[in-house]
């Protein structure tokens, strides 16, 4: 197992950390380090995941804090390593499968990022969160879509959004999926959820009025109504063509 000296290299370790996060127990500077992070705190993050590594550097969530935050910081080499050093304490563990496949992507390097995700996949299971599980298909959906790989990447968006229903972000990149495959119907559908699900998602509204102005409007309510997957919902696809419509004038 490597240990810190490994990682104290001068591109990737500061030189100090704040002596008031030494008295923190791990677990509270893991989730003060993530905090800063996605504030856009870069150097407090930096000093907090670094504080978290010399308190406890034999638990895997140390590395894969560190790594997070060296691929914050433009490093993806560096956040490998230590995503190789959470995965020799823990194998198995999900969180340390999928940093390695994000900061892979981060290197160029999608086919590794790929198996990364696979990687991870194959070691959730019931005590996984859902939110997880549903976070990894969806990542190694977008990344597959890059590669244009269809047929999986769609697979892949829909299976996170039976984890998760709400997730925005896959139906607006399952929208995308289809009007790249020429299904700009169902498309409109995947934006017209998106937007109920998150109405300020600015690129699904520029796609969903795009695309309905490529249409008759009145053919494409139809087909938007006849494509909703339950009656519940065909008041969102209304909801959503009016106000597309009213964007669009």
């Amino acid at each position: 197992m490597l240990r810190m000296s490994a990682l104290a290299s001068p591109a990737s370790s500061p030189s100090s950390s704040p002596s008031s996060s030494n008295a923190l127990p791990p677990a509270s500077l893991a989730q003060a380090a993530l905090h800063a992070l996605r504030g856009g705190q870069l150097a407090q993050a930096r000093d907090l995941a670094h504080a978290l590594l010399l308190a406890a550097p034999g638990l895997p969530m140390s590395h894969i804090v560190w790594a997070r935050v060296l691929r914050a910081e433009g490093q993806p080499d560096a956040a490998l390593a230590a995503c190789t050093q959470a995965l020799a304490l823990a194998p198995d563990d999900v969180g340390a499968w999928m940093e390695r496949a994000m900061a892979q992507r981060a290197a160029g390097q999608l086919a590794d990022a790929q198996g990364s995700y696979r990687e991870a996949l194959a070691r959730t299971g019931d005590h996984t969160p859902a939110a997880q599980r549903a976070a990894l298909h969806h990542n190694l959906a977008n990344l597959l879509q890059q590669t244009q790989q269809w047929t999986p990447a769609e697979g892949h968006y829909r299976s996170a959004l039976q984890l998760q229903p709400e997730l925005a972000e896959a139906h607006a990149e399952l929208g995308n999926l289809m009007q790249a495959t020429d299904r700009l119907p169902q498309a409109c559908l995947s934006w017209t959820e998106a937007l109920w699900v998150r109405p300020d998602l600015a690129p699904a509204w520029h796609k969903l009025v795009a695309g309905l102005q490529t249409q008759d409007p009145v053919q494409a309510l139809h087909a938007l109504v006849r494509q909703a997957p339950d009656g519940d919902r065909s008041p969102r696809v209304l909801v959503a063509v009016a106000r597309a419509a009213q964007r669009s004038e």
